[in-house]
Formats: structure tokens, sequence, C-alpha cells
């Protein structure tokens, strides 16, 4: 048996959905053909349905929900705010308890230009903080992820540590791709986080020449593309092998760099992503 589990977000299709292409279960029937454990669900792509109708369409499907997507920003200037911002957070905590889904990855905020970057990301550690402990109180896990729009204010190593230890019952969601776009190495990051990490999403790229929305750090006259899993620069094959040898046993979550479309987009990258773990799950010979 493979433990490590394999999941979909919303996300991955996330060009689809706001094209008004794919709604729930559209996407759900997508992930039931290419074989996928789990999914990963945002409200935002719920579309007008309700939240109870969309786990009742994940169970009917019978796939697992273990982690909802919420959002909370926390890069406020007046405290008003910033309680606003926390009370949402705890919200979106106890929908997810109601759901029965044991994890929210939250997304703190964005950058803002009259709030200077390390006064917002000390905001972002506070407001991380109150919803974790809450989460902590009701059961249900709180993480963040290395976000890779927002890199170079909440997306670094560097970044992730102080909020992991300014908040003690934070987790992680690693983004083993995110982690590039911030010129950090993405296998340095994950012995870092190693003892936070409870869920991982995998992406790939390549790099290609002039600008672009992701620009290779260092080199302006450069810039990241999408690439299928394990043909880019991450290297998606280490990550599951470090995830292994830790003795992970979670999800991965296959979000890719470039949105899908339909089920034979998804479909080779779940193949690829399964025919790794199989790999590391088999057992190895011994040399004479």
């Amino acid at each position: 048996a493979i433990p490590v589990k394999i999941s979909v977000m919303t996300h991955a299709f996330g060009g689809a959905f706001s094209r008004k292409e794919m709604d729930i279960p559209r996407f759900l029937e997508i992930c039931v053909a290419c074989g996928v454990d789990g999914v990963e669900l945002a409200a935002v792509h719920f579309g007008g349905m309700p939240p109870e109708e969309v786990r009742r369409r994940v169970d009917d499907a019978g796939l697992q929900w273990p982690v909802y997507i919420a959002a909370a920003d926390f890069v406020v200037d007046d405290r008003a705010a910033f309680d606003r911002a926390v009370a949402l957070a705890r919200a979106e905590i106890e929908r997810a308890r109601c759901l029965e889904v044991p994890h929210v990855m939250l997304l703190p905020g964005s950058r803002k230009a009259h709030i200077d970057d390390a006064r917002g990301r000390e905001l972002i550690a506070e407001g991380l903080r109150l919803a974790s402990e809450y989460g902590a109180e009701i059961g249900v896990q709180v993480s963040t992820e290395n976000h890779g729009g927002q890199a170079q204010f909440r997306g670094r190593l560097a970044h992730m540590l102080a909020f992991v230890n300014h908040a003690p019952q934070l987790k992680v969601t690693l983004d083993d791709g995110n982690f590039v776009l911030g010129g950090d190495d993405p296998h340095e990051a994950l012995a870092a986080l190693a003892d936070r990490i409870i869920h991982v999403h995998l992406k790939d790229w390549r790099i290609v020449a002039g600008k672009g929305s992701f620009p290779v750090p260092g080199r302006p006259d450069q810039a990241y593309v999408g690439a299928p899993l394990g043909r880019g620069v991450v290297n998606t094959a280490k990550t599951l092998e470090s995830l292994h040898r830790l003795g992970y046993d979670g999800f991965v979550t296959i979000e890719g760099s470039e949105s899908y479309r339909d089920a034979e987009a998804l479909r080779p990258e779940v193949e690829y992503v399964r025919k790794v773990l199989a790999s590391l799950a088999a057992p190895q010979s011994s040399s004479a």
C-alpha cells in the first residue's frame, strides 16, 4: 500500500472556473475519472452552491476532503479591521468543522503599498497565531502556505519560519514550486520545516528567456513558466522521496503551475505522482 494519498485542488482548474467552464460537479467528475483520493476545495469556487451541498457531492463521489482553503486578510492598518479579519478566519474555521473538514489552509493577506513589509508580516504572524489557537480549541488544524504570488512578501523560508515560531499551533502547507519563485531551495525548505508540515502542494517550472509573471530571482531577463510535474527545475520526485524518508503519510495535492482544463490534462500528472509513490513504497532489494 502507498500511505501518501493524492488530491487535486480546485485552484488547479482556476482558469476554467473563472471562465465558467468548470463547476464543482464537473471538477469532481474529473477527479473520480483520474482516480485520485481526495479534493482540496476553496469556497471561491463553490459557485453559489451551499457548502453542505458541496460536502454531500464530495461524499457521493467517494472522495475525501482533507483541506478547506479560506482567506482572511490580516494586513490592515487599524485594529478594528484586524479584529474583523480574525473574526472572519474563525468563522471559516468553524465552517470547516461543520463540514467535517479537518484542516483549513489560510491565505493571510497580501502586500499593501502603505504598510511596511516587515509590519505586514508581523500582522500576519499574529493573525495566524490567533486563528490557529482557535482551530486547536475546536479541533481543526490551521496551516498557511508559502504562497508563490506573494513569494517576496510572505512566501520565503525565512517568512515561514517566523510565522511558525510565533504561532506554536500553526502548521505548514509546503508548496515546492512556490519556494523556487522566492529563490529558495524547496528541498532545503522541506528539511527546515519538516516537523510542521501537514500538507503538500506540487507544481513545477521551466525557465524561459524574457519577462513574465514569475521572474527568476537575480535574472531579470528570465522567467518561470509552468512545466509538467517531473519535467522542470523543481524535482518533484525528490520532494516525494524526502517526504517518504520523513514518514509523511498525508496528502500531496496536484496544483500544477498551469491551469488544467479536463481529465486528459490532469491524468498524466496523477499517473506521474502515483508512479513515483509506488517506486518509493516498493521493497528495496539488498545487494549481496
